[in-house]
Formats: C-alpha cells, structure tokens, sequence
C-alpha cells in the first residue's frame, strides 16, 4: 500500500491523538523574533465577490444584483467599490493602508466545478494535473529549512503537499494522547522517514501548541479560536513562517443574501481574531484570501447566484501597501460567456508577488518551479511595503 502525505497525517492524527487546543493566552517572556509570516485562507465554495465588494457606479449593476443587496448599507473604499458591512475590519484596515482588494480574479483554468477548480487553485497550474504537491509545499521547499508551514485543518490540504517541515493541527474530541504511545510510535517509524518525519511534524506542532496555553484538554473549535491558534502558532518560537486556514460553505445557489451575510461575518471574524494571535507580528504579516472562483453576475431564480469565474481576492497586513483597488474592471456589459464578470488578473499574479517581495524568494525560482508555466501571469508590483 502507498501512503500520500495526507494519508500519513491522517494515520498520525487517528493514532497519535494530538489534541492540544490554545487556551490563547501567550506566556510571559515568549519570544517573538521578526521575520516575514504569510497566511493563505482559501474560501471554498465560490465567494460572489461582487456581493462582498459591489461595484455601485457600474451602470449595469442595479439591474443585475438590485434584490440582494437591497436594505444593505454598504462602505465605500475607493474608485466606485464597496464593502459589505458585515466586512467591517477589512474597511478599517483598507483605510489604516492595511489592506487592499484585487477584483476580477481567476485561475489560469476556467471551470466552474467545484473539485477541479479548488484543485487547479491550490495546486498554483495552469490546468489541472495529476501531482502530489501544492504550491505552498514547493514554496516551502526553496525556503530556509526552519521555515516550516502548518495548515490548521484536520489534514493536509493539496497546497501544502508535497513541503519539507510543513504540518496539519487541529484540536480532537479525542484524548490527549499519552508520551510513552509517542514514543513507541516513534520506534515503530524510525525505519520509515516518511512517517517518522510525519510524526515529528505533528509532535512539535503539538509542542507549539502547549507552548502557547495549551490546556492539554480537548475542545470545541470556533472560527475565532482556530484562527487565534493560528497567529499565536506563527508568532511563537520562530517555529513557523507559513499558515493556511480554510472557510467553507460559499455556495450560495440560493437565499444569498442572508447566508453570505452569514459567511460574511465569519471571514470578519477570521480576520479579528488572526490579527490578535499575532500580536507585534501583524507588522510583518501577509494574510491573502482567496476562492475557487466567483458567481454569476445576475441572480437566478432562488434569490442566490450559480458558479461563475472571476471574484475578488484580498491582501490584508501591517506589510500590505494597503488603501488599493487592483485590477482591471471590465465592466457588467462585457461579461465572461455572457453570464460571468470577465476575468483580468491571474490569481498567480498575487501570489507571485507575496513570494517574491514579502518572503523573499527569486522571480526565476517563483516562475520556473512554485508556479511552472506561468509565464503569462506577471507578478503584481506595490502590494507589498519594502
């Protein structure tokens, strides 16, 4: 039988039991070393940008999306678009310079089924293949080897295959494992480098996790709590430097208008609690968000909106050169096979420019190796402060 990667923390997590859950309170005298931390949260489901971010001087726009946003009191950011209320901490940081929203994106593949587009997504190609490594785990490869990465989830997703030094946590209803069974697995693994490296991997997170008030007792988790963990996880120890979270539930064929409020409001809070795990850390931080692809521009016939192609992506950070509107609209006259906003920027385009200007990795290493055949997908410049 082969064994994935994923397969490996799967059987870890099941056997080990590592079920440490923050109590979120950083101990005294903790160090907090500078270094540039990036965090990737992958909205799955297809988030409508154009409801999270309408552009309301578009003259097709009532017309198209009038019934959802009715009775809605939208912020104004800049050059005719607008947050949802719901997204009050991204109009605070977008006008703190914090933050910026880069509209009409898509990856390189356009589907609109949910499997292969989240794949294509997260495995930073041009089309979908068949490979056992994320862009994130090729990241992490031509990284220094103490700049390890973590996905807070149950288990490794696809970006992050494939790494050296990265790890998946989440908090168990299960027991907390007991030292000697580590060891003993431990001993078991020590002839396989793929599950010894796996159970390290997972130890130290564990480890991490104790180091930062871990209660050693098992837990519910909450948005909040998880993406809290997630910022204490990468500003604590110097351990690690890339974190990915993911929020579902994005498909909203039908009643939208209350439900994205709903998803919304989480991703809100996502953004609330992460920047309060990393403390003096935000400073140096890179959060990009990001979906599958976005929604239909006109709603169908349940109130909700069917799969579409282009959404928006947003930057957000004390190292974001914030307070921007990137890209370029097309206007809702030109729509992408009749049906979807058109799609101008290379969702790569963003990511590139976090790789190179944010954690310091080549143009050559960016074009040629995390995202091959990406020629066409230049690297977007001034979104990072240098």
């Amino acid at each position: 039988m082969t064994l994935n990667r994923r397969d490996i923390i799967r059987l870890i997590g099941a056997t080990a039991s590592l079920t440490v859950m923050p109590s979120l309170s950083l101990p005294s005298g903790a160090s907090t070393p500078a270094k540039n931390r990036f965090v990737f949260v992958m909205l799955r489901g297809g988030m409508d940008g154009l409801h999270a971010f309408p552009k309301l001087d578009d003259p097709h726009y009532q017309a198209l999306r009038g019934s959802l946003t009715d009775g809605v009191s939208l912020s104004p950011l800049h050059s005719g678009f607008s947050v949802h209320p719901e997204l009050d901490v991204i109009h605070d940081l977008f006008h703190q310079n914090q933050a910026l929203i880069i509209h009409s994106v898509a990856s390189a593949y356009k589907t609109r089924s949910h499997f292969d587009a989240q794949d294509v997504l997260e495995l930073g190609t041009a089309h979908l293949v068949s490979s056992g490594d994320g862009w994130l785990g090729r990241a992490a490869n031509h990284m220094a080897e103490d700049n390890a990465a973590i996905a807070i989830a149950q288990s490794l997703p696809l970006a992050l295959r494939g790494g050296a030094g990265v790890s998946s946590w989440a908090p168990s209803k299960l027991p907390k494992a007991e030292a000697d069974l580590i060891e003993r697995l431990g001993d078991l693994y020590q002839n396989h480098p793929q599950l010894a490296e796996a159970l390290q991997a997972a130890t130290d997170a564990d480890e991490t996790a104790m180091m930062i008030g871990g209660s050693g007792q098992p837990s519910n988790a909450t948005t909040a709590s998880l993406a809290e963990a997630a910022g204490k996880l990468l500003s604590t120890g110097n351990k690690y430097q890339m974190a990915m979270m993911e929020l579902g539930g994005w498909d909203t064929h039908n009643g939208q208008k209350n439900r994205i409020a709903g998803q919304l409001r989480k991703l809100n809070t996502l953004l609330k609690s992460l920047r309060t795990g990393l403390g003096d850390e935000w400073q140096n931080t890179v959060i990009a968000i990001a979906t599958e692809f976005g929604r239909t521009a006109a709603v169908n016939g349940t109130n909700g909106t069917d799969h579409g192609t282009a959404s928006t992506a947003i930057l957000a950070g004390g190292a974001v050169r914030g307070g921007q509107i990137v890209g370029h609209w097309a206007g809702l006259d030109t729509l992408y096979e009749g049906r979807d906003i058109t799609p101008t920027t290379d969702i790569r385009s963003l990511f590139k420019s976090v790789m190179v200007d944010h954690l310091g990795l080549s143009d050559t290493v960016v074009n040629n190796s995390i995202f091959p055949e990406s020629q066409d997908a230049k690297r977007l410049t001034g979104l990072i402060r240098t």
